[in-house]
């Protein structure tokens, strides 16, 4: 017997708000200019800034659809001690990813690599 399986936007774990906030990070730390004699970290900054705002655009869709489609699923992780904990990953993750784009614009990286 086939049981219908739950939507994937109904059992989207909060815990994708941390892959936001990684890559956001990454990205920022490259962009400190690390490695002050190459170009290389300034690159890395701006690839890994590209890819958390992709992925921070899809986490946000993907939880305010959440949200509105699945209240129930949505309120029961944040019931979850241990779920509820995790779904300021997303917001934490979009301020993060603030913070790298301010960094990109305010440290020229963008003019670097194409000048």
């Amino acid at each position: 017997m086939n049981t219908p399986s739950a939507s994937p936007l109904a059992t989207l774990h909060p815990a994708w708000g941390a892959v936001l906030m990684t890559l956001s990070g990454a990205s920022l730390l490259a962009l400190r200019d690390p490695l002050a004699a190459t170009d290389v970290d300034t690159a890395a900054g701006l690839v890994l800034l590209v890819l958390a705002a992709l992925v921070g655009a899809g986490v946000t869709v993907a939880s305010l659809a959440r949200l509105a489609r699945h209240p129930a699923a949505f309120h029961a992780d944040l019931d979850n001690p241990g779920i509820g904990a995790m779904i300021a990953s997303w917001p934490a993750g979009l301020m993060v990813l603030a913070l790298a784009a301010l960094e990109a614009g305010t440290s020229g990286a963008a003019d670097e690599t194409t000048a």
